[in-house]
């Protein structure tokens, strides 16, 4: 085989052996809402709640900030656990006047996506670089499987190729052609998140790469992430002693880069690491700064951040004294200073 073709990033997407190389598949979601009714897709719409007490709940017709970190997070306290990070479980929303929705697609899912698609381009302008047959780093990554995953794989995208119910509308003519003998730039195209960060270890063994071996690391944190937000989970309910904590620490280069921006590794930053929500949040800020090879992309996020950060302090008032919470998000803002900040 010749070599791979040239990989040229483009911020909406490419074209490669002509086939387009989009971001990882991932779509952003739509801003749909039916009058009356609570709109669906990205996001969740709050309507502000009867004697409201400073709650941190907009106001009737008063704009969400991008894919929420709010809603949970700023919802009243039971009475007697201020300062203690205990939040509300959820509410039912009314049937009522909803609160006006953003018109730009969300912050936290779009990053993540960015992030996955540019990790993609790295991956294959790395196996351009290492002269690599792009037919052949397929064929050795799918033979070093367990003959069960394997298979999983191979029938998944069998099934998905294939004619019928099962067909998949938008790649699935792409699998049919290349049946069982995928080139890489196919392969990246048309397989999950999880599968890409599989391959990404496989290709960082396959080249004696190590710091691609803790990027694989980084960017498994990331996809948790971005299943959250696609999912439209609570993402800051759980900023708290009791939300979960990581199994293991942020990968080594997180702290290094954390260090050499002068946050040490104290106390305090293990303890806020240790919270699983927190840090995903930063393994994708750093994924952002070091991945994502467009300074457009990365502009584009940190004044998004930006517009969250101010979104949440203007309505600290409303967790004033629950310091706990308090120090999460003073956290989280001095991560987002440091990986993603804006730059004259």
């Amino acid at each position: 085989m010749g070599p791979l073709p040239a990989a040229r990033d483009l911020d909406e997407g490419r074209r490669i052996g002509g086939q387009r190389f989009g971001r990882g598949g991932a779509q952003a979601l739509p801003h749909p809402g039916a009058a009356g009714g609570p709109p669906q897709g990205e996001g969740r719409a709050l309507r502000a709640l009867p004697g409201d007490r400073c709650h941190g709940l907009p106001a009737t017709g008063e704009q969400l900030p991008p894919h929420g970190l709010v809603p949970q997070a700023l919802r009243p306290r039971p009475r007697g656990t201020a300062g203690r990070g205990v939040l509300e479980p959820g509410l039912r929303l009314p049937r009522g006047p909803l609160v006006q929705r953003q018109e730009a697609p969300g912050g936290l899912r779009d990053l993540t996506i960015d992030v996955e698609h540019f990790a993609r381009l790295r991956l294959l302008n790395r196996a351009g670089e290492e002269g690599e047959d792009g037919y052949a780093v397929v064929a050795d990554y799918l033979a070093s499987l367990p003959s069960d995953d394997r298979r999983r794989v191979l029938s998944g995208l069998k099934r998905r190729g294939s004619e019928g119910d099962l067909h998949d509308t938008y790649s699935g003519d792409l699998i049919a052609h290349y049946a069982d003998s995928y080139p890489v730039w196919v392969f990246l195209e048309v397989v999950e998140f999880g599968r890409f960060c599989d391959l990404y270890l496989f290709c960082a063994g396959r080249w004696g790469d190590r710091a691609m071996r803790q990027e694989h690391y980084v960017l498994k944190s990331v996809k948790a992430l971005r299943n959250a937000c696609s999912h439209n989970s609570c993402i800051a309910n759980g900023f708290c002693a009791a939300g979960g904590e990581a199994e293991y620490p942020p990968n080594g280069i997180i702290g290094q880069a954390l260090a050499a921006a002068g946050y040490r590794n104290g106390r305090g930053r293990r303890s806020k690491l240790r919270n699983l929500r927190l840090s995903q949040m930063t393994s994708a800020l750093w994924a952002l700064r070091e991945l994502c090879g467009r300074e457009s992309t990365r502009r584009r996020h940190a004044e998004r951040l930006v517009a969250l950060r101010a979104f949440v302090e203007s309505r600290s008032r409303c967790y004033r004294g629950n310091d706990a919470l308090a120090s999460y998000f003073a956290f989280l803002w001095r991560v987002v200073d440091i990986f993603a900040p804006i730059r004259a």
